[in-house]
C-alpha cells in the first residue's frame, strides 16, 4: 500500500483529502505545521507528497524543497494561492504538480495514482536495466557512454559525461566542489 504523507493546516481540507485517498487505497498520514511535517519526513519515506503552500509556522515551498533533497518521490503542492508566479516557484524548487483550491477531490486521486504509478515504473525500469541511468528526460546508455535529452543523443566531453554519471548514481546526496 503506497504512503502518503498530507500537510495541510486547514483540518476541513486535511480531512477531505485523506478520506478520498483512504478510499482510494493509500496510507495516509496528516501534519498539521511544517515543524511536524519535518518531522514525518525524517521518519519515514513517503510515497508521494502532498503540500499546502501557507502554513502557520513555514512555507510550503521551502518544505517542498527540503523533501526534495532527500528523495525523488513526487511532490504536489496545493494551494488557495493561484498565481504563476507561486506555480513557477513551486516548480522551480522540485513540485511535480500544482493544484488550487477549491479543487475537485476526485481529480486530486486521479492525479495522486499518476504519479505514485509513474514513479513505481520508472523505478522499476532503473532496477531491471543495469545499463541504463534515467532521470526525468536524461538518459545515460552506460554501455556505450551516450548521453539522450528527449530521446536525442547530446555530445557531452569525458569530463561532463563522468559526472553526471556520478550524480545520477547518486541522487539525492549533496557534495561539494571539491569532492566532485
Amino acid at each position: 500500500m503506497a504512503s502518503i504523507l498530507i500537510i495541510e493546516d486547514e483540518l476541513s481540507i486535511a480531512e477531505l483529502e485523506r478520506d478520498y485517498l483512504e478510499i482510494a487505497g493509500y496510507e495516509v498520514t496528516v501534519a498539521s505545521t511544517g515543524a511536524q511535517a519535518m518531522e514525518f519526513v525524517s521518519n519515514k519515506n513517503y510515497d508521494l507528497y502532498i503540500i499546502d503552500i501557507m502554513l502557520p509556522d513555514m512555507d510550503g515551498i521551502d518544505i517542498c524543497r527540503n523533501i526534495r533533497r532527500t528523495t525523488d518521490r513526487p511532490i504536489m503542492m496545493i494551494s488557495a494561492k493561484d498565481s504563476e508566479g507561486d506555480k513557477i516557484r513551486s516548480f522551480n524548487v522540485g513540485a511535480d504538480d500544482y493544484m488550487t483550491k477549491p479543487f475537485s477531490p476526485s481529480e486530486m486521486v486521479a492525479r495522486v495514482k499518476v504519479k505514485i504509478e509513474r514513479y513505481s515504473a520508472l523505478k522499476l525500469r532503473q532496477t531491471v536495466d543495469y545499463d541504463t541511468l534515467q532521470y526525468k528526460n536524461i538518459r545515460l546508455d552506460l554501455d556505450h557512454r551516450r548521453v539522450y535529452v528527449d530521446d536525442t543523443e547530446k555530445e557531452l566531453t569525458v569530463m561532463e559525461y563522468s559526472l553526471l554519471a556520478f550524480l545520477l548514481e547518486h541522487k539525492g546526496v549533496v557534495y561539494s566542489k571539491e569532492e566532485l
